[in-house]
């Protein structure tokens, strides 16, 4: 079905050039040029080679993900021993699991809000540049653009802020205050993994997780099993190519007895290190691909 639609849409394509090169025919032939009419054909020409580019684009994307689905357990074991080192666990310089969470999220966390904070900052100023100095329409929808994008930029200002000072971290041990020495002990001890946005500490008899916006912990012999997630999502244009993918790279750790989940983004070569972590606690791997 997906071809037919590609085939469909790519005669569209060629007949909307149709007309273009009706004009171009009509202006040779009246600047007397009847002898460059093949000149009219530049439209398809040009169609041909877009098409083309497309082609080698999805040829391209499809053999990186071949290689992605078969490679061999053996070559990444390979991997997991020459870069455990360089990019395996993350050191815990810290004196303490408050001042290594709040590390986290100084360098890692509260920037990504301050890069958006600022995106809409400028997208804020362009728009009330328009409104003010082009006279643009002062409408309700203008109204609701222009304090939409400043609540998003002050939204993201204040998270950013509220990460940098721990304020995520400082709400978690509060939360957790009557178990902090046992927890703490266990991170300490612990093995820690960042990916982006996100993150565990693999500990003693406790997992740390974090998140962009929150900090929780769960007792090892509640996790019922890990789901090791490698999907490739496709991305297709209206003509059926594929423009790009998305690699879902994650961990989701199933709790007993409750309806939560906790998931880690992490890269491919991460991901080999938390499942030797969690398998050498004895917590079962169930890995989706």
């Amino acid at each position: 079905m997906l071809m037919n639609n590609r085939k469909r849409d790519i005669l569209y394509m060629f007949i909307a050039t149709v007309p273009l090169s009706a004009v171009l025919a009509a202006i040779l032939i009246i600047c007397e040029q009847g002898a460059k009419l093949y000149m009219a054909l530049l439209p398809q020409l040009g169609m041909c080679g877009i098409i083309g580019i497309m082609l080698m684009q999805e040829k391209y994307i499809e053999k990186q993900n071949e290689i992605y689905r078969n490679r061999l357990d053996a070559e990444m074991r390979q991997q997991v021993l020459e870069n455990y080192e360089s990019d395996g666990y993350r050191n815990i310089n810290a004196d303490n699991m408050s001042d290594d969470l709040k590390m986290i999220f100084r360098r890692s966390i509260a920037p990504f809000f301050f890069i958006y904070g600022i995106g809409a900052s400028l997208l804020l100023m362009f728009l009330i540049y328009l409104v003010s100095s082009l006279s643009a329409r002062k409408d309700i929808m203008t109204v609701f653009t222009i304090g939409g994008t400043a609540i998003v930029a002050f939204g993201c200002f204040a998270l950013g802020i509220y990460q940098f000072t721990g304020g995520t971290v400082s709400y978690f041990l509060n939360k957790e205050k009557t178990n902090l020495d046992m927890i703490e002990r266990s991170y300490m001890g612990g093995s820690m993994i960042c990916g982006w946005l996100s993150g565990i500490n693999i500990g003693i008899d406790h997992c740390v997780i974090y998140d962009s916006t929150s900090v929780s912990t769960v007792k090892n012999e509640d996790i019922l099993h890990v789901n090791i997630n490698k999907r490739i999502t496709k991305k297709r244009d209206r003509s059926g190519f594929v423009v790009k993918d998305k690699k879902d790279i994650s961990a989701q750790l199933v709790m007993r007895n409750k309806d939560n989940t906790y998931n880690i983004n992490v890269t491919e070569l991460q991901l080999e290190f938390l499942c030797d972590e969690f398998m050498r606690r004895g917590i079962k791997i169930i890995k989706n691909y």
